[in-house]
């Protein structure tokens, strides 16, 4: 009877050790959902550039689809134009890329 006594006891101070001291659950994740949202901003910042490079790439692709071959010379100013947005894309996504890696540290 005492043990179990003793045992209650001892159960019920470690429960109430959680509820003492330090910032509750609720302000932890309120914290962290600041945090988030702060750094996120450069990542949106670089989304809708990156998003327009993509639509011109879809338009110019579609452009080439329709031109025959005796366009040629039309075909390779298109050409060129395509892979300039390909490589502006890809700086983009460098730079995103390197945005969700510091994103990522606060859930890690």
């Amino acid at each position: 009877m005492k043990k179990r006594m003793i045992s209650s006891v001892l159960v019920g101070i470690i429960l109430l050790t959680g509820c003492l001291g330090g910032p509750s659950p609720e302000e932890n994740m309120f914290t962290i959902m600041e945090e988030t949202v702060t750094k996120e901003q450069p990542f949106q910042e670089v989304q809708e550039p990156l998003k327009q490079l993509e639509e011109e790439g879809n338009t110019i692709f579609s452009q080439i689809v329709e031109l025959s071959n005796e366009e040629f010379d039309q075909i390779v100013t298109l050409s060129d134009q395509a892979l300039e947005n390909i490589g502006q894309r890809r700086e983009k996504w460098k730079k995103k890329w390197l945005q969700w890696k510091s994103l990522r540290s606060i859930f890690l």
